[in-house]
């Protein structure tokens, strides 16, 4: 019983994170800058990239939610419920550390960095990157 409870709060705090991930995807579509780490009015604030990625984090946290909380789950064979959630865990894992190494070798030198990432860098808000990654 102990385990389905910390199962149950684990799959809440996914999905809250996911939702608090997809939620400045859905403002930087709509022209919000509240957040953006970089020159916002040089990039493409409508760029369908950003709908597509709130939608799967979104997607995720439904995920997250509905395999840690609903009863049918349990009669689910295990693969079902693992195998996606494996895939996302090791794709979210090799992103977020692709972006730092990309600053790490930015910041060595061994790279030359593009203007977008010089604004980003420089923005006060750079720092929204390190908490998003």
């Amino acid at each position: 019983m102990e385990t389905e409870k910390k199962m149950r709060i684990a799959g809440m705090i996914a999905g809250v994170s996911a939702v608090v991930f997809a939620l400045p995807h859905f403002w930087y579509y709509y022209g919000i800058s509240f957040t953006f780490p970089g020159d916002f009015p040089s990039t493409l604030p409508h760029s369908d990239v950003l709908l597509v990625v709130g939608g799967l984090a979104l997607l995720a946290a439904m995920y997250a939610i509905a395999f840690t909380h609903l009863a049918f789950v349990r009669r689910l064979p295990s693969l079902i419920v693992t195998l996606p959630a494996w895939f996302g865990a090791i794709g979210l894992t090799v992103w977020g550390l692709a972006y730092y190494v990309l600053q790490v070798q930015i910041a060595l030198g061994w790279i030359p960095s593009t203007s977008q990432h010089v604004a980003q860098n420089a923005n006060p808000n750079a720092v929204w990157g390190y908490y998003w990654y």
